[in-house]
């Protein structure tokens, strides 16, 4: 069994270097063969990622262009195509003339609700269809692809239990709190903020706590500048473009990962929590929204915090640090659950078995 993995996005992003390159790994593991095309890092693509909205058409068909010798000529017997976007054309044509099923791998809901009809919904739903199988990264996602492809797969997007492992018991550690992610919008600020505005309140209760703020993205410079002028602000870390390789250090020297949003949307409600499963697997204590993917990770109050609100977040958090025994046991339990249901070695097996399902129905 032979599978070409396809990808808009460079290994630096978390959507190619998880469920592109890491993916591409456990099925080598798994005694198929695998390669992995890059539309970034192979085909030199000038944009990735929430860059894309800037790179124009004629650069979308060039790169689909150079993709078809290579797609024409690998010797695969399935195409796994990560995400539906512009390198989409080059994949689908070729495995129309070569006869090559592919599998869609769906980790964002990026479909216009607003506009049923819009063209770029009608490619969605037409790749979708066609596809020989679609794997959602989320229980929302795999819920909404069902409605259009019967055969679909929910794998979780997990994390590398190896890399993300603790380096000391959490009682041994720093009281420090994590936001870690990327700033793609406005709405994505405002939970920044708040999650500053909640330290400054614990802040003053205690004085030994921090606030670590891991970032790359959008508004830094702004945010930075909001940081400067807390009364906390000496207190507060922000870590800029952190290196994916350098973060494990970075959440073993902390004791609770935030994974909040200002509001939830179908967006937020069907994005795989890849920031949560790096918290749990680092043995980090999790504070979560609410009514998202996490719902489905967190047994509240057993391997994390399930909240709606960072009022809720700051009493937990002030509970937690007045009980350090309770949180040494949160934080065994959260990494517990990574090497039961989340790390790679087991998503592989799930993997594995789904391509041979499309592959031999």
């Amino acid at each position: 069994m032979r599978v070409l993995f396809i990808t808009q996005d460079g290994k630096q992003l978390p959507t190619a270097r998880v469920r592109g390159y890491a993916f591409a790994e456990i099925v080598k593991k798994s005694g198929m063969e695998a390669e992995l095309l890059s539309y970034r890092d192979h085909l030199k693509a000038s944009r990735h990622g929430v860059q894309l909205c800037e790179m124009g058409w004629g650069e979308k068909i060039l790169l689909n262009l150079r993709a078809l010798p290579k797609l024409f000529s690998a010797k695969v017997d399935l195409f796994y195509i990560q995400k539906i976007n512009y390198h989409i054309l080059a994949p689908v044509m070729i495995s129309k003339f070569r006869r090559i099923p592919y599998l869609i791998d769906f980790d964002d809901f990026e479909y216009l609700e607003e506009d049923q009809d819009a063209w770029q919904n009608r490619v969605i739903r037409y790749v979708l269809r066609r596809a020989a199988g679609v794997v959602a990264s989320s229980h929302a996602l795999a819920d909404w692809c069902s409605m259009h492809n019967s055969n679909t797969f929910l794998i979780p997007t997990g994390v590398d239990a190896a890399m993300f492992s603790p380096k000391m018991e959490i009682c041994h550690r720093s009281q420090t709190l994590v936001w870690l992610g990327v700033v793609i919008d406005r709405l994505i600020f405002d939970t920044i903020l708040d999650i500053v505005g909640m330290f400054e309140q614990i802040a003053t209760r205690d004085q030994t706590v921090n606030l670590c703020l891991v970032l790359k993205g959008r508004y830094l410079s702004e945010i930075k500048t909001q940081v400067h002028q807390s009364p906390a602000a000496e207190r507060i870390q922000v870590h800029e473009n952190v290196a994916h390789q350098d973060v494990p250090e970075l959440l073993s020297r902390a004791t609770i990962g935030f994974l909040t949003y200002h509001m939830n949307n179908r967006w937020v409600i069907s994005k795989s929590p890849t920031k949560l499963f790096e918290y749990m697997a680092a043995g980090l204590v999790p504070i979560c929204t609410r009514g998202t993917e996490a719902d489905h990770v967190i047994r509240h109050g057993i391997n994390g915090f399930l909240i709606e609100s960072l009022k809720e977040g700051q009493k937990i958090v002030e509970f937690l640090l007045r009980n350090p025994s309770r949180m040494t046991e949160i934080s065994r339990s959260a990494r517990d659950t990574i090497l039961q249901g989340y790390c790679w070695e087991n998503l592989g097996v799930g993997l594995q078995r789904v391509i041979r399902s499309v592959m031999d129905p």
